[in-house]
């Protein structure tokens, strides 16, 4: 069964912009659902992981900027290594300047082994999904998918 999302895509002019874009994603940080949508229907619905309270996933219009499968950034949990990004990292056009740590922080929907992490405030801000969600997801979009998040 698909949703059926209706969405008002207009310019901030007012003026209509016609129909929605033939593939989207839309995040309901609330709910900690990311919806895969292809044209106003739900083609998939995955649980997230989301942004702490002190780290919130920021809401807006964005776009995918790039992708990348397998990254190797890890850190330790003890003496055990963790894959920090799981199988798959989808890049959003969405940075903001972290004054803790003096550096760019970038912003993206991404795996995890850790999948008692699904429906928590978990993360930096990212959007963080099962490694095999992700994996799926990837498959369906591409560079300049946009990426709703409310």
């Amino acid at each position: 069964m698909h949703t059926r999302f209706m969405i008002q895509y207009t310019r901030k002019d007012g003026d209509d912009m016609g129909s929605p874009p033939k593939k989207w994603i839309l995040v309901d940080t609330i709910k900690r659902e990311l919806h895969y949508c292809e044209h106003e229907f739900t083609e998939g619905s995955y649980p997230i992981g989301i942004g702490r309270e002190d780290t919130p996933t920021p809401t807006g219009n964005y776009y995918i900027y790039g992708m990348s499968e397998n990254p190797k950034k890890t850190y330790r949990e003890g003496s055990i290594p963790i894959e920090r990004f799981g199988t798959r990292v989808i890049e959003l056009s969405l940075q903001a300047f972290d004054y803790d740590v003096w550096a760019w922080v970038h912003y993206a929907i991404h795996g995890t082994d850790n999948n008692k992490r699904m429906g928590t405030r978990c993360s930096r801000g990212c959007v963080i999904m099962q490694n095999d969600d992700v994996e799926d997801l990837y498959n369906k979009v591409e560079t300049g998918t946009l990426v709703i998040i409310t």
